[in-house]
């Protein structure tokens, strides 16, 4: 592949983003990265309210913008789970369009693991080995398993941070003492029943593998660098800081320095996701991924155009 530049813009429930590079000798070389904290789905999944339409329509405008300075060989937006949810995703999604200037594809759970998948089989992880991999959005959870560096089973499920904050977080702090809360109790009960068919997809061990969200959070603190885009993470020091946040009021949250002031409200019910799945395939450490659905799906435009 040669160095031409590809863009991808990844319009998700919580977060905008714009990614411009192009592929190497196997390795992104990133020449910009953008990103808008818009929470879509801050008023609601089922439909978009006026505050987050116009946080999403600001960010776009500044996308787009962005966009238009950089000379792309070829660019593609892609809408997941608010915009393929929301009773007016289809009327946003035209007007998201005109800001940015390209037309954007709302893709399906599966074409969105699939993208993630990609970008994430690329980030250099031994081929030789079986990972669960896992990306917290706002509005939905993706789950792939790959083994030997082939896709063996993806799905989308319906289970985002902003939707599990507004059924499971509704009192502060989430815990209010050492045992669990009814709160705590029914989020739990709940990713139990939703996640039921994940046991037997995965099977026997797969390793972890976290991209994007909450992942990046726990990398910054923990994460032992393996290469450029991987570093692995104790097991054990996730589950002490889900301890930890699930005591703390959404005031203290914001003041501790160890998570980011845009993460705040929505890292309690992400780290009970991520504890729930390491409950259900016990493991030591795991590895956290800098690449997703952007740089899977600049690699496919890059394949595409080569």
């Amino acid at each position: 592949m040669n160095k031409e530049l590809f863009a991808c813009i990844d319009l998700g429930t919580n977060t905008f983003h714009l990614l411009v590079g192009h592929w190497f000798e196997g390795k992104l070389e990133v020449v910009y990265r953008e990103r808008h904290f818009v929470k879509v789905a801050g008023d609601g999944i089922e439909t978009i309210g006026k505050e987050p339409i116009t946080r999403a329509l600001a960010a776009a405008e500044s996308l787009g913008a962005s966009l238009a300075k950089h000379n792309v060989v070829a660019s593609a937006a892609f809408g997941t789970a608010a915009l393929r949810t929301a009773s007016n995703g289809a009327v946003l999604k035209r007007q998201l369009e005109q800001r940015l200037g390209i037309p954007i594809q709302v893709i399906n759970g599966k074409r969105e693991a699939n993208l993630i998948a990609k970008g994430v089989i690329a980030a250099g992880l031994p081929v030789d080995q079986r990972y669960l991999i896992m990306d917290i959005g706002g509005g939905s959870v993706e789950f792939i398993v790959v083994d030997q560096g082939e896709t063996r089973f993806s799905e989308s499920f319906p289970i985002g941070a902003q939707v599990l904050r507004q059924k499971f977080h509704t009192e502060e702090p989430f815990r209010k003492s050492s045992t669990e809360s009814t709160q705590e109790v029914a989020l739990f009960k709940h990713l139990e029943f939703t996640l039921k068919s994940l046991k037997s997809a995965v099977g026997k061990h797969a390793t972890l593998v976290g991209a994007s969200g909450t992942f990046d959070v726990i990398g910054d603190l923990f994460g032992m660098r393996v290469n450029d885009a991987v570093s692995s993470a104790s097991a054990n020091k996730i589950l002490s800081l889900y301890e930890q946040a699930a005591g703390m009021s959404d005031a203290q949250r914001l003041g501790d320095p160890r998570l980011p002031d845009d993460r705040a409200d929505m890292i309690v019910v992400a780290l009970a996701l991520i504890v729930h799945v390491l409950r259900t395939f016990p493991q030591d450490q795991i590895y956290t991924c800098d690449y997703a659905l952007k740089e899977g799906a600049l690699m496919e435009l890059a394949e595409q155009n080569s």
